[in-house]
C-alpha cells in the first residue's frame, strides 16, 4: 500500500515538473507583449452615490458571497476606451501606516477570532498496523517486524519529502503565472485568498494591540493584489457591509473575523477606498507595480545603509583628525607664543606677524570676536602649512568662537581633507619648523 501510494506521489511530482516546464516556455513568450494598463477610477468608497449602492445591495436577500460579472463585462469597455486616454496616475498599491493613523479609532477589546483550519496536510495514522504476537511463541504471521517497520518509515519519509517538493513545485508555478498574467484554476484563486485572510486576521490583532509590524504590513500588501478580480469584488462588497453595519454572520465567517469593533470599522472604511482604486487594474499589473514599489524601498534602504556606513567611517576620521590636531597644537603653542613675542628666526617672525590668520593662535576669544565680518572673509588658506592649519582648526573649535569664524573653520577642513597624517608625519609637526631632522655632516675632505 505505501509503495503505490509512494509511485501515485511521484507521478504527480513528474507531472506538475513538466507542467512547469510548458509554463515557463509559453508564458516567457507571452512576456514581451505588456498587459494593458487601465486608468484608475474613482474610490467607491469615497463617494456617496458608491456608498448607497453597498447598502443598498445589503438589503438584497441573495448571498452575499456571490458578485455579479457586470464588473468584469465594465472592465473590458474600461479597457477599450483607456486605450486613448492618459497614462493614469501612479497608485500607491496596499495600505501603509500612515492609513491606519488617518483611519484610527478607539481601541477596543475584540471578540475572540473565529479560528480557521488551514493546511491540507493528511492523516498517515493507521497506514502501519502493529500485530500482536501470540503468547509464548513468535511473532504471528504478517506481524511488521523492526527491519519491515524501518522500510515502512523510510516510505514514509519519502513520501513527505515529495509532498514537500510538489507543493514547492505548484507555488512556484503560481508564482510563474501570476507574474506573466497566466490564469490559475479556481483552487489555486481560493487559496491566494485564504493565505491572504490570514494576514487580514493578523493585521486585525496587531492593530487591535497598538503595534505596528512592517514585515507583516508587507505581507498584507503583497497577498493583497496577488487577489482575483472576483475576490477582489467580493472583498470590496464585505467590507462595504462592514462600514455600513449591514453585515451578517455569513460574511464574518468568510473573513474569519468576530464582531467588528470601531477598530475594525475603521479598518473596513479604509479598505473600501484602496480596493476601490485596485478593482480596475488587472492582476498582473497590481503584481508588477507592487514587486516595482518593494524594489524600489529595498534600493532606498540599501542606499540609507551605505550613507549611514559611510558617516559613520568619515566620523571615525573626523575622531581620529581631532586627536591629531590636539596634539600638535599642544606641542606647538610655546612656539607660537614665542614668535608672537619676537623670539626666534626673523624671518619667522616676521611671516608670523605679517599673516592675520596666524594672529588668532595667540589672541584671546574677546579679541577674536572683535574682528570685523571684512577681516573675516579676507582669511583664507594660502600659504599656511599644514601644522599652522591643524593648530588653526584647533584653536577655533573652542568654546566662544564668534559665527564669523565658521566660514573659515570650513575652509581649513576642506583644504586639510579626511585623510590621516602617518605617525612620522604627526611627530615632526609636533615640533618647530626646521628643529625635527640636524643638518647632514659635511663630507669629508680628500687629500
Amino acid at each position: 500500500m505505501h509503495k503505490n501510494i509512494v509511485n501515485a506521489i511521484g507521478e504527480e511530482y513528474h507531472a506538475e515538473k513538466e507542467r512547469r516546464q510548458s509554463v515557463r516556455l509559453s508564458l516567457r513568450s507571452s512576456v514581451s507583449s505588456s498587459a494593458p494598463t487601465s486608468p484608475a477610477r474613482e474610490s467607491p468608497a469615497s463617494s456617496p452615490a458608491k456608498v448607497g449602492a453597498g447598502a443598498k445591495s445589503a438589503a438584497e436577500p441573495a448571498p452575499l458571497a456571490e458578485v455579479s460579472d457586470s464588473a468584469s463585462e465594465s472592465d473590458d469597455d474600461d479597457d477599450a476606451d483607456s486605450a486613448a486616454a492618459d497614462a493614469p496616475k501612479p497608485l500607491q498599491l496596499g495600505i501603509s501606516g500612515r492609513d491606519l493613523v488617518t483611519h484610527a479609532k478607539p481601541v477596543l477589546p475584540l471578540a475572540k477570532r473565529i479560528e480557521t483550519v488551514m493546511g491540507d496536510a493528511e492523516q498517515v495514522a493507521g497506514l502501519i498496523q502493529l500485530a500482536t504476537p501470540r503468547q509464548g511463541s513468535a511473532a504471528a504471521a504478517g506481524a511488521i517486524t523492526p527491519r519491515s517497520n524501518r522500510l515502512v518509515s523510510d516510505q514514509l519519509r519519502q513520501l513527505e519529502e515529495m509532498r514537500q517538493q510538489l507543493e514547492a513545485l505548484r507555488n512556484e508555478n503560481r508564482e510563474l503565472k501570476l507574474q506573466t498574467g497566466g490564469e490559475l484554476s479556481a483552487d489555486q484563486d481560493e487559496k491566494v485568498l485564504q493565505e491572504f485572510l490570514v494576514k487580514l486576521r493578523a493585521v486585525l490583532e496587531m492593530r487591535s494591540e497598538g503595534r505596528f509590524e512592517q514585515q507583516l504590513f508587507d505581507e498584507y500588501n503583497g497577498g493583497l493584489v496577488q487577489l482575483s478580480d472576483e475576490h477582489l469584488r467580493e472583498l470590496y462588497s464585505s467590507f462595504m457591509l462592514i462600514y455600513v453595519e449591514e453585515y451578517d454572520e455569513a460574511v464574518l465567517e468568510r473573513l474569519g473575523i468576530g464582531e467588528p469593533d470601531e477598530t475594525t470599522v475603521g479598518f473596513a472604511e479604509m479598505m473600501t477606498i484602496k480596493l476601490g482604486e485596485l478593482m480596475d487594474q488587472p492582476r498582473q499589473v497590481r503584481i508588477q507595480a507592487f514587486q516595482a514599489a518593494q524594489k524600489k524601498k529595498e534600493d532606498q534602504a540599501k542606499e540609507l545603509l551605505k550613507k549611514k556606513e559611510r558617516e559613520k567611517e568619515e566620523a571615525a576620521k573626523m575622531a581620529a583628525q581631532v586627536a591629531v590636531n590636539g596634539r600638535i597644537a599642544s606641542s606647538m603653542k610655546k612656539y607660537w607664543a614665542a614668535l608672537s613675542n619676537g623670539e626666534g628666526d626673523v624671518s619667522e617672525v616676521r611671516r608670523f606677524r605679517r599673516k592675520p590668520e596666524l594672529g588668532l593662535l595667540v589672541s584671546s576669544t574677546e579679541d577674536i570676536k572683535k574682528i570685523s565680518p571684512y577681516n573675516w572673509r579676507n582669511m583664507g588658506c594660502s600659504g599656511l602649512t599644514e601644522q599652522e592649519l591643524r593648530c588653526l582648526l584647533v584653536r577655533l573649535g573652542e568654546p566662544g568662537m564668534p559665527g564669523q569664524a565658521d566660514e573659515f573653520k570650513k575652509m581649513i577642513i576642506a583644504r586639510l581633507g579626511t585623510k590621516s597624517p602617518t605617525d612620522a608625519q604627526v611627530l615632526a609637526m609636533c615640533s618647530p619648523p626646521g628643529a625635527a631632522k640636524a643638518p647632514p655632516p659635511p663630507p669629508p675632505q680628500i687629500g
